[in-house]
């Protein structure tokens, strides 16, 4: 089962989220504040924390940089008010894996967690087998390859890569803007074979 952590000072959005998640098949908690988020999460481990950014006392950047300080692979999704570049930026520079703006369909708001949750066991697990291909993890070089918008590049820095596709998710619209947010996802979670075929 899957544990999903809540966080949101508005209580009614919080219970919706948290039932929907629940109905979809996941154990889904909620909390108002972070505060209480790291009170949940001592006695608690969780697989994903969709977390909102303005919240009283604590905000949600800074609730992001305790928690990734803390552990490197719990997977971090926003789902804020503030559609402006500049907390996107932020809030993916502190290390979260996706942001969503509200108003959100809820529908869409589950296939984005279980995105995120595929994305993030085939990395776990280092290996990706497809039919008689295998990419075993461990065994490769330090070298990531990317298909993006049909454009193909081998790159010999992990960052450096991140950083552009980074930049590029943050400038582009529609179809290239998800095409590159695809290939970002898999990047942040040390994928060496990145396309932005999301099938």
């Amino acid at each position: 089962m899957i544990h999903i952590l809540v966080v949101d000072d508005d209580k009614d959005l919080n219970r919706l989220v948290c039932s929907y998640l629940n109905d979809s098949g996941f154990e889904t908690k909620g909390c108002l504040s972070v505060n209480e988020a790291y009170d949940e999460m001592y006695s608690n481990l969780y697989d994903l924390i969709i977390s909102d950014i303005m919240m009283p006392k604590i905000d949600g950047f800074e609730f992001a940089e305790t928690i990734r300080s803390l552990n490197a692979n719990i997977l971090i999704l926003f789902l804020s008010a503030r559609d402006d570049l500049s907390s996107k930026e932020k809030g993916f520079r502190l290390g979260i894996d996706h942001y969503m703006v509200k108003p959100v369909e809820l529908a869409e708001l589950e296939m984005r967690v279980r995105a995120l949750l595929r994305r993030a066991n085939m990395a776990e697990s280092k290996k990706l087998i497809v039919g008689d291909l295998t990419l075993d993890g461990d065994a490769m070089t330090g070298t990531v390859t990317t298909v993006c918008n049909g454009k193909h590049e081998v790159w010999t820095d992990y960052e450096e890569a991140k950083a552009y596709f980074l930049e590029l998710m943050m400038i582009a619209e529609g179809e290239e803007r998800d095409r590159a947010e695809c290939v970002c996802i898999q990047l942040t979670h040390g994928l060496s074979e990145c396309s932005d075929d999301d099938e």
